[in-house]
């Protein structure tokens, strides 16, 4: 029979045109006839015979023969009399060529619809036959197909509906006639969904399916035709339909900031509302997790997500977090959704500053043994990166608390390295060290006072 098997198991991969009408013969045992004074080429070989995968009624027949195929004669073969019904001699290459090729033959009409064994005959340009019993097989079956297949191509979170429908038609072998097909068992698979559902083409062949759409794995839906033990000769139809496109529901996300611009170490809070566009309006979503980042240049908001910590939204679909930023960058509030009929990930995003602090980690000022200079010396260090370049100015006051006058600037090339300089100063004073920073990236810092007799 031509029906195709019937699978039940979840995920497995269902039958594709079933038997694909090509039954390839056994290998039989083959008549070499020689005409007497023929040449000593080698005898035509027979490799297959069967129906044309596009056209059941039509035989191909592949052979060879060293001196060239000349004629081709198929015996059509009736499985239960093992009569021969038609002998078939309209044979025409259409690939390869007279050593090697493929020969197809003209309509072949037949009464029956059957499997049918094929005996071919293959003489060649020296008059050599080849007579190769059960050389293969003419499926002389109807072949099944959907005529205005349709299916549901967008989906969304309201309307989940996959509606398929269509047409089920029959294509007669030797005349290539075709005419819808009423009460065959019609089958709908998704892969995504176990259990299948049936139903019965109607008087013009029609049928239809809904279910709904589940999950928005990449999923092919399939419709499937099942042979009707009342009708053996009908090859099944079988057609892959694309996954219906889901337009996800709408999200959004707000984030506010109580300081955009902080000094580094002091913490930041961050806060904000989700909602959604449910199909009653936008609500708020509830105990949803918001994933805080800080984003450098370039990167993805989805990478960064949870680098400052995570909350969840309340009720009223409202976050707040306090977070403790060490760099300017982006800030960024992400949520990631796991359900296929929402957006996925929506993203709130600004930028904040990130004020570095910067320090000296030594200064000293000391009186040189001549009583007239005093050794001015120290070195900066920053709590992050270090700049490219820093100035320093050396300061003195008489009293220690104001009237600063800055003696020199020195240039540090090198800002991290220490730094050390001597100046003529016999009289009594109080010194510092000062760096005056980089605005809206580095803190400036001022060295302890010391006190030079």
């Amino acid at each position: 029979m031509c029906a195709a098997i019937r699978h039940y198991h979840h995920g497995e991969e269902m039958v594709r045109k079933a038997l694909s009408v090509l039954a390839i013969a056994t290998v039989a045992l083959a008549t070499v006839t020689v005409p007497t004074g023929a040449s000593a080429a080698a005898p035509p070989v027979v490799q297959f015979a069967r129906s044309d995968p596009n056209d059941l009624g039509r035989i191909q027949v592949s052979a060879s023969a060293e001196a060239g195929v000349a004629g081709i004669v198929a015996h059509v073969i009736a499985p239960e009399t093992n009569g021969d019904v038609a002998d078939v001699s309209d044979f025409t290459l259409v690939s390869g060529n007279a050593t090697q090729g493929i020969w197809e033959s003209g309509e072949v009409s037949l009464a029956n619809l059957d499997f049918y064994r094929l005996n071919v005959d293959v003489t060649d340009s020296d008059g050599v036959t080849v007579t190769q019993v059960s050389a293969g097989q003419l499926t002389y079956c109807v072949q099944m197909f959907y005529a205005g297949l349709s299916s549901t191509t967008l989906v969304t979170y309201g309307q989940r509906d996959f509606n398929v429908s269509g047409q089920l038609m029959g294509r007669w072998p030797g005349s290539q006639a075709t005419q819808p097909l009423a009460g065959f068992q019609v089958e709908f698979w998704a892969y995504d969904d176990f259990a299948p559902q049936d139903t019965t083409s109607g008087p013009t062949g029609q049928f239809s399916f809904t279910t709904q759409v589940q999950d928005a794995v990449d999923t092919a839906y399939v419709t499937t035709i099942i042979g009707d033990p009342d009708h053996p000769f009908y090859l099944q139809a079988y057609a892959d339909l694309p996954a219906p496109k889901i337009t996800p529901a709408a999200t959004q996300v707000t984030m506010t900031v109580d300081h955009s611009t902080v000094q580094q170490g002091d913490p930041m809070t961050v806060s904000g509302v989700l909602t959604w566009q449910s199909p009653d309006g936008w609500q708020p979503m509830a105990d949803m997790s918001v994933a805080i980042g800080l984003c450098q240049s370039n990167q993805d908001p989805a990478y960064c997500a949870g680098s400052l910590g995570t909350t969840t939204t309340d009720d009223q679909g409202h976050y707040s977090i306090a977070v403790d930023p060490s760099l300017s960058g982006t800030l960024v509030a992400v949520v990631y959704n796991p359900d296929p009929f929402v957006t996925t990930y929506t993203i709130q995003q600004m930028p904040i500053t990130v004020i570095q602090r910067s320090s000296f980690a030594e200064f000293e000022a000391v009186r040189d043994t001549d009583n007239n200079r005093v050794f001015i010396g120290g070195q900066l260090e920053f709590t992050l990166g270090t700049p490219v370049s820093a100035s320093v100015s050396i300061q003195v006051s008489a009293t220690g608390t104001n009237g600063w006058h800055t003696v020199d600037t020195i240039d540090l090339l090198s800002p991290t390295d220490p730094f050390g300089k001597e100046y003529k100063h016999p009289s009594f004073g109080y010194w510092r060290a000062v760096y005056a920073g980089q605005p809206g990236a580095i803190e400036g810092a001022t060295s302890p006072v010391v006190r030079v007799p």
